[in-house]
């Protein structure tokens, strides 16, 4: 059963990552309101996690 669990989460997961990626959109105006340091942080240890070509990893 637990693991079960864990699969459903996983494909939850993988649903909203498929959703967001294929409603994005275009950003043209941005509100003027501070971004907290923690959510910039994720953020970029997210991005470290992307593929680079040839593996280069240039950051």
């Amino acid at each position: 059963m637990h693991e079960r669990n864990i699969l459903d989460k996983i494909m939850q997961n993988h649903l909203d990552l498929l959703e967001a990626l294929y409603n994005q959109r275009a950003i043209r105006y941005f509100k003027d309101q501070d971004i907290p340091n923690e959510i910039i942080y994720r953020l970029i240890e997210i991005a470290t996690k992307a593929p680079s070509g040839g593996n280069s990893q240039p950051w």
